[in-house]
């Protein structure tokens, strides 16, 4: 029973400071997010994996299609002709 206590004499607290409370944990992040975005080690988009088949098949790509090596592609989704969505301009 006195961890209820306890816990109920914590809620009838922040209750009563809501306001004091909302503050606090909006300030905490933000000195959180602050402190972090100091700490944070920079970022590398370099990664090569030695002896690796995905680095041989990069390398491959690279010698021979240069300008397709980027990593980037196209996805092209094919639709049937018939409209099968009721709003859909057909």
């Amino acid at each position: 029973m006195e961890v209820w206590t306890m816990l109920e004499r914590l809620g009838r607290w922040c209750h009563r400071r809501r306001r004091t409370v909302v503050v606090s944990w909006i300030l905490l992040a933000f000195t959180l997010v602050s402190v972090g975005g100091m700490v944070k080690p920079d970022f590398d988009s370099e990664f090569a994996l030695q002896d690796a088949d995905s680095q041989r098949a990069y390398e491959v790509l690279t010698e021979h299609f240069p300008d397709r090596s980027t990593g980037m592609g196209e996805i092209v989704f094919h639709a049937p002709s018939s409209c099968w969505w009721p709003s859909a301009p057909c």
